[in-house]
């Protein structure tokens, strides 16, 4: 429960930085969903102080989960994917800075295994000593732990998500404490969930932005 409902955080927390300044200077498309048409999308137009911006979110490989088109600010046009286990979400940006060069979609991403491995908690067992293997640029480990009943969420992420601090703003909204780390497996220990989880070996999670 804890996991759906911080990736959930996850993806609202990167919709909601996306800038909607209507400066008057650059001309870009603004859409909010893949679901509508491109004609339909081009025809919606805005002015932009910066930069132009295509965001799409991948979920378990190369799904779209959503869509949008906008103004950016060039600090946010960084890629951010996180792999909790049982879902992978990857949030891709695309930045330009000529009138109306947000057109297309943001690409998926590279899928490849990039041999770094990290430590996930099954959903329903709770049980933390599950290996995933991590893919594309997710470099990390990482673990958020739920302070008051102790369950914790782990996978892999990129070192963009730990370094924005962007899995200490999910922790601060989920009251969950959270670590990155850098190495195969870094994210095991053990633990206990207060008073009812068994002992468990425990690790970590990865990335995101924009």
């Amino acid at each position: 429960m804890l996991r759906g409902y911080t990736m959930k955080l996850f993806i609202t927390l990167v919709l909601i930085t996306v800038s909607f300044s209507t400066v008057l200077a650059l001309r870009c498309y603004q859409c909010k969903y893949k679901y509508s048409s491109s004609e339909e999308c081009k025809q919606n137009l805005t002015k932009c102080p910066l930069q132009c911006g295509t965001v799409t979110i991948y979920s378990n490989g190369d799904t779209l989960y959503n869509s949008k088109k906008n103004c950016t600010d060039p600090a946010l046009c960084v890629i951010d994917s996180i792999h909790f286990g049982q879902n992978k979400t990857v949030f891709n940006p695309q930045c330009c800075d000529t009138d109306l060069c947000n057109a297309e979609d943001a690409p998926a991403m590279p899928r490849y295994s990039n041999g770094m491995m990290c430590y996930a908690c099954d959903l329903f067992s709770r049980d933390c000593s599950k290996i995933v293997t991590c893919s594309g640029y997710e470099n990390k480990c990482f673990s958020i732990t739920e302070r008051i009943t102790g369950i914790k969420t782990k996978g892999c992420g990129n070192e963009i998500i730990c370094e924005n601090s962007v899995l200490n703003t999910l922790g601060s909204m989920v009251g969950a404490q959270t670590t990155c780390c850098a190495g195969i497996l870094c994210n095991s220990g053990q633990c206990f969930k207060q008073s009812l989880f068994l002992l468990l070996l425990v690790p970590l999670l990865s990335l995101f932005s924009f």
